[in-house]
């Protein structure tokens, strides 16, 4: 009996891990104005960057000094949500799709010369970063996230707006580029157990990592990252591998100096070039790190 019990809380425990994991895949913080002209208010964009909505969720979102809450009562799939004080202010400068959803509610000053936000879920996990620096966009054009999968702390994803309307506010970024996620080499990747215990004593104590590929593979990296983007191991980072076949590689649970994580969701970021074609595919993924 006590074991059904442990096996249930367990399942349960996992089950609100990878709830809070999927909404922090779900909302990015995708645009902002932080340094209008013309009396424009300063406002921030985010995005549902998955196929399923946002229903009745509160969120957090701060500065270095301050935290500021808002609420989405419904925010569709792949839509954008633009947070601004004062929403008929920003109508007149912009003009957003019937699609977008425009809260009023107060934000975080945007210091013009360099500044970092974060996004909270309503009881403060982590959930997206971006971080500026105010030269990477001249004053009155926005400065957007090139790829909303990849982190936004540098000008290689941080980019200034190319509209002729010096902003993409509730639309489709100027600079959009998305990871290239092949399905084919998403389907020739598994990972098992999963969810897996680095303390269990029944086979489970490591996740195993299958690549299958009948190409020549010559590039090949695979790192864990945290769900706040930062790296927490890099299981391989080969760039003349020259083969093909069957890979198999394992994670124990450890971070690079061989301290076990906290139990938790952990992406894992596979990249592979192939030897003929030298473009770099991408598959995501998550495991779940169990007590």
């Amino acid at each position: 009996m006590q074991k059904i019990f442990y096996v249930l809380f367990l399942f349960i425990f996992i089950a609100i891990i990878v709830s809070k994991s999927l909404i922090a895949q779900q909302l990015v913080i995708n645009e902002i104005m932080f340094n209008p002209i013309n009396s424009e208010p300063e406002w921030i964009e985010l995005l549902n960057n998955t196929n399923s909505p946002i229903l009745n969720s509160s969120f957090l979102i701060s500065d270095p000094t301050k935290i500021y809450s808002f609420k989405i009562d419904s925010l569709g799939e792949n839509r954008y949500c633009i947070l601004v004080k004062d929403t008929n202010l920003i109508k007149q400068h912009r003009q957003i799709p019937d699609t977008a959803l425009l809260i009023q509610a107060k934000i975080p000053s945007l210091n013009n010369d360099k500044d970092s936000l974060r996004l909270f879920t309503a009881d403060t996990v982590e959930i997206d970063s971006f971080f500026y620096k105010g030269t990477w966009s001249a004053k009155g054009i926005s400065l957007e996230r090139a790829d909303p999968n990849l982190t936004a702390n540098n000008e290689n994803n941080l980019k200034q707006c190319k509209s002729i309307d010096s902003a993409t506010c509730g639309k489709l970024n100027s600079c959009f580029q998305s990871s290239h996620i092949d399905t084919t080499i998403a389907n020739d990747i598994t990972i098992g157990p999963n969810p897996f215990s680095p303390n269990s004593t029944k086979g489970k104590s490591k996740c195993v990592i299958n690549i299958s590929s009948d190409k020549v593979i010559r590039k090949l990296n695979i790192k864990i990252y945290n769900l706040q983007g930062s790296l927490i191991k890099t299981i391989l980072d080969e760039t003349n591998l020259m083969k093909s076949g069957k890979f198999i590689y394992e994670w124990d649970g450890t971070n690079e100096n061989g301290f076990i994580q906290q139990v938790g969701v952990y992406p894992i970021l596979i990249e592979l070039e192939y030897d003929e074609v030298r473009t770099t595919l991408t598959a995501k993924k998550l495991i779940v790190l169990a007590g």
